[in-house]
């Protein structure tokens, strides 16, 4: 998807960190790319989670599981405005 540089007004991509005629900084994109990198982590502590959950049957580690993944899953696709 293409967008307006809000410095310069040519369009980018919207994933471009920054604008390539003038060199602005496109925060959106460096916000879409922190939620990615959460969710991910969050996807692997909700992994771990259930998997120690299946192992030693501790209820807490269940609820961590299921926390993460569901973390996990809202921070990937949550989009910038």
């Amino acid at each position: 998807m293409m967008i307006q540089c809000p410095e310069c007004g040519k369009e980018i991509s919207s994933e471009a960190t920054v604008c390539p005629n003038c060199g602005a900084e496109n925060k959106q994109a460096k916000e879409n790319k922190t939620n990615k990198m959460q969710g991910f982590i969050l996807g692997i502590v909700g992994v771990v989670g259930m998997v120690l959950f299946s192992i030693t049957q501790e209820f807490i580690l269940l609820g961590v599981g299921i926390g993460g993944i569901i973390g996990a899953i809202v921070l990937s696709n949550k989009k910038s405005k």
